[in-house]
């Protein structure tokens, strides 16, 4: 019978069926700790469940049980000390920043504080592959075997063999080095198991819906697709109005209008990756789930990204600003991380602030007209306040009349009446207008 499922006590999103071993509570692999041949939630359940087999095991009168309390806590305490004074390992050193290519206005005095989180016009891959030399006999294979379902295989030759290109999972991965012979028999060479934690791509793996800030910023945002019916329009709008946004192009707009993007740059809005050919990446159209299709994987979602911002780097000589919108806001938790391998933070739209302006067909259900879709969030404004939203709109449309731009300088001057000051959303998430 499968084991029930529930959500994991850290990550809300993510179900699974293991427990910690001593509190019971539901984690998922990131944050499993494996102690002892256990799970645990972390290293507090797991000396805890220590000092309760300890005492079960060792008979002590209450006065042994308090020094050994005191013994124990003196031990942890000097763990934590070594812990806390190892210095970097060459692989958390690869994953700082490079020194050089930030431009200038990023950069932070020593003498002012540092925001929590800030996000630079710079990318650089997070490196987390492993490479495996094996020397091998003639007529040998060699097997990998990730996480008991992963295998990998490579035949002798008469160089050096080696797996390259084997990235690490966030967390534990286990892996199993098994050799076979001409006659199919296999014989176990090493099993070993390699802990991968990286605080920047679990920062870039989380989607952006909207941004908690005490400020009443609010972020207008435009997908590019394929068509530009509007993006002139749009663009005076947004200058006229001194309006800053971030717009997120396909690489199919930029072919087509490179002279748009320019001027996009020119004043100042930020440029997302919306994907190279905007192309479906779940299955959520056809039964409405996310599981992803079947021809997509990291290669294919790595070569839209960076294609993409290749192609924007052609046009306007500088990369993309490292956030992007997936095509129809289909994604998953893996297809966020492997756009996370590249650098790049997804980021959607915040509840009912889907504006529908993509909707031509008059009789959908989910059509509404240019007053409909203003007065809709004039009226959220109203209930719930846009404070730290992000906004979805379009800079094309397949209407033939009731454009929504049209609508689009009152609703401008709306925000500011009460107050809001629009941003781009990497200016949100910095916290710097």
């Amino acid at each position: 019978m499968a084991l029930k499922k529930q959500a994991c006590k850290n990550h809300p999103d993510r179900q699974t069926a293991r427990r910690c071993y001593y509190c019971k509570d539901y984690i998922c692999t990131e944050c499993q700790s494996h102690r002892e041949h256990h799970l645990f939630c972390g290293y507090w359940c797991f000396w805890r469940w220590k000092w309760q087999q300890w005492q079960q095991s060792i008979p002590l009168s209450r006065e042994g049980r308090i020094l050994a309390a005191i013994f124990l806590g003196l031990q942890i305490v000097t763990w934590i000390l070594m812990w806390l004074t190892m210095p970097p390992t060459e692989q958390e050193l690869s994953e700082q920043p490079p020194k050089t290519g930030i431009a200038q206005q990023d950069s932070i005095p020593t003498t002012q504080p540092v925001p929590p989180v800030t996000i630079d016009t710079v990318r650089y891959g997070v490196t987390h592959g492993l490479q495996i030399h094996m020397d091998l006999a003639p007529y040998q294979a060699l097997m990998l075997i990730r996480d008991q379902s992963e295998t990998r295989i490579i035949q002798t030759s008469d160089q050096p063999e080696v797996f390259s290109d084997v990235y690490l999972q966030q967390g534990l991965n286990h892996f199993v080095l098994r050799k076979m012979d001409n006659r199919g028999r296999t014989a176990l060479v090493d099993s070993f198991t390699i802990r991968f934690d990286s605080p920047r791509l679990r920062y870039l793996s989380r989607p952006i819906t909207a941004v908690q800030t005490d400020s009443k910023w609010v972020a207008l945002t435009f997908d590019g697709g394929w068509q530009d019916n509007g993006t002139e329009q749009i663009l005076d709008i947004l200058q006229n109005d001194s309006v800053r946004s971030t717009l997120f192009l396909t690489g199919m707009f930029m072919k087509s209008y490179p002279q748009l993007v320019q001027r996009m740059v020119a004043a100042g809005h930020e440029i997302g990756n919306h994907t190279y050919s905007h192309p479906h990446l779940t299955q959520w159209a056809a039964n409405a789930t996310h599981k992803k299709r079947q021809h997509v994987n990291r290669d294919l979602l790595h070569g839209e990204l960076k294609r993409n911002d290749s192609l924007f780097q052609s046009i306007a000589g500088r990369t993309m600003a490292p956030v992007w919108r997936a095509p129809y806001g289909e994604y998953n938790s893996e297809i966020l991380k492997w756009a996370a391998e590249t650098g790049f933070k997804h980021v959607g739209w915040s509840e009912n602030c889907d504006t529908f302006d993509w909707v031509a067909d008059t009789s959908s259900p989910i059509y509404l007209t240019n007053r409909q879709i203003f007065e809709r969030l004039l009226t959220l404004e109203k209930e719930r306040g846009l404070r730290g939203k992000i906004i979805l709109m379009h800079l094309g449309s397949e209407r033939q009349a009731d454009f929504p731009y049209n609508r689009l300088p009152a609703f401008i001057d709306s925000l500011k009446a009460r107050g809001y000051l629009l941003v781009t959303v990497t200016q949100m998430l910095n916290g710097r207008p």
